[in-house]
C-alpha cells in the first residue's frame, strides 16, 4: 500500500511503502444514510510497534487479502 506522509514544517509530501504484518480487527463503519456501511481493518505494520497500527479501509487492502482472509478464517474457528 503506498502511503502519504505530509511535511507540514516544509509543505512537503512524501511516499513511503508499508507492509502488513497483521490484521488485528476490524469493525463496520457506518456513516450518514446516504453512504453505505464499510469494513475497516486494524493493520499492524511491518517493523512498526502495535501502538502504530492503522484502521484502513478494506477496500484500499486489496494487495493484503490473504492476511484478511486468514483473519476471517481464524475467528470463524473460534465463534
Amino acid at each position: 500500500m503506498r502511503m502519504w506522509k505530509k511535511d507540514l514544517s516544509r509543505g512537503a509530501t512524501t511516499s513511503y511503502e508499508k507492509v502488513a504484518e497483521l490484521i488485528m480487527a476490524n469493525c463496520t463503519v457506518v456513516g450518514r444514510p446516504s453512504y453505505p456501511p464499510r469494513r475497516e481493518n486494524l493493520v499492524k505494520w511491518k517493523g512498526l510497534p502495535e501502538c502504530e497500527a492503522s484502521w484502513e479501509p478494506e477496500s484500499v487492502l486489496c494487495r493484503f487479502n490473504p492476511k484478511i482472509r486468514w483473519f476471517w478464517q481464524e475467528g470463524e474457528e473460534h465463534d
